[in-house]
C-alpha cells in the first residue's frame, strides 16, 4: 500500500505539474491499487480499476485543462477516497471532477 502522499507538493495545481511530478502521482496511485493494472473489489457488484500502466496514466494526466485549479492534495485525497471504496463524494473529488468535465 502506498504512503499517505505521492511526494509532490500538495499545493501545486494538477494543471501545472512537470512530467516527473505526474510520474510520481501515477506511481503512487497505482500503488494504492496494488500496482498497475490491478483492481480493488469493493463489493460483489463494485470493482474499481487503477491505471492500466504508466503510459495510460500519463496520457490521462495530460488531458487536464490548463484552467484546472485543483491541487495535488485534492487529487490525492480524492484518489484515497475512491481506492478505499468509499461511496461518499468528498470535497476533494468535487474539485477534481470539476476539472475533468
Amino acid at each position: 500500500m502506498a504512503s499517505g502522499t505521492s511526494g509532490v507538493a500538495g499545493s501545486k495545481t494538477i494543471a501545472n505539474l512537470t512530467d516527473a511530478d505526474r510520474k510520481k502521482i501515477c506511481d503512487w496511485t497505482a500503488a494504492l491499487y496494488g500496482g498497475y493494472g490491478r483492481t480493488i473489489t469493493c463489493s460483489p457488484t463494485l470493482e474499481i480499476t487503477g491505471p492500466a500502466d504508466l503510459a495510460e496514466c500519463l496520457a490521462e494526466a495530460a488531458t487536464v485543462p490548463a484552467t484546472c485549479a485543483a491541487t495535488v492534495a485534492q487529487a490525492e485525497g480524492c484518489t484515497r477516497t475512491i481506492a478505499s471504496c468509499s461511496d461518499a463524494v468528498s470535497a476533494d473529488c468535487t474539485a477534481l471532477f470539476a476539472c475533468l468535465q
